[in-house]
């Protein structure tokens, strides 16, 4: 009978202090990445980039540039031009019931105003008017009609003559280029 009331009089055997520590920072770990997949993907929404927001932003950008450098807008007008685009392909059924392709032509009539912030580049851009129209003329004749349609092919068109008119500038000449006048038949 000692040996029985010995054995029960001994002390249980503790849990290891490491095998708890790991327990809880197991836990604790696992419940941050459930959080974070659970923010991630189900309670944050990232916000659209839209093409308002964009140019809202930009103008912003645009107008504290301005306060910061004193500077008022400059506008330099282009002459109203046309030129033709690649036609537009259509598929009509002929009298044999074959399905031919035409095209019906099409053509733009646009005006542009350039913004530019300093004296010097309204002086370059005067003089370099024939070159500018005649680089958006070819940017404008290899759009398609679907493209040119819309307000982002158009804002792109925008884009790419000014990004023309900075590189032949060797310098941001131009900040802007605006139709005054956009008639696409």
């Amino acid at each position: 009978m000692a040996e029985e009331e010995g054995a029960e009089s001994a002390p249980k055997p503790k849990k290891p202090l490491g095998l708890i520590i790991s327990s809880v920072l197991n836990l604790v770990s696992s419940l941050g990445v459930v959080g974070a997949v659970v923010y991630t993907q189900f309670l944050y929404h990232k916000p659209k980039i839209t093409e308002e927001k964009e140019r809202e932003r930009i103008e912003k950008e645009l107008e504290k540039q301005k306060e910061e450098e004193n500077y008022e807008s400059l506008f330099v007008h282009l002459d109203p031009t046309s030129v033709n685009i690649p036609p537009h392909p259509t598929q009509s059924l002929g009298n044999d019931g074959v399905i031919t392709e035409s095209g019906k032509y099409h053509f733009v009539k646009f005006a542009l105003s350039l913004e530019v912030l300093h004296e010097e580049d309204k002086k370059w851009v005067e003089e370099a008017k024939p070159a500018i129209i005649d680089q958006a003329m070819q940017i404008l004749g290899h759009e398609d009609y679907q493209f040119l349609n819309t307000t982002q092919g158009r804002y792109i068109v925008r884009t790419r003559i000014v990004e023309y008119i900075n590189k032949k500038a060797n310098r941001n000449a131009v900040v802007s280029a605006n139709f005054r006048n956009f008639i696409l038949q």
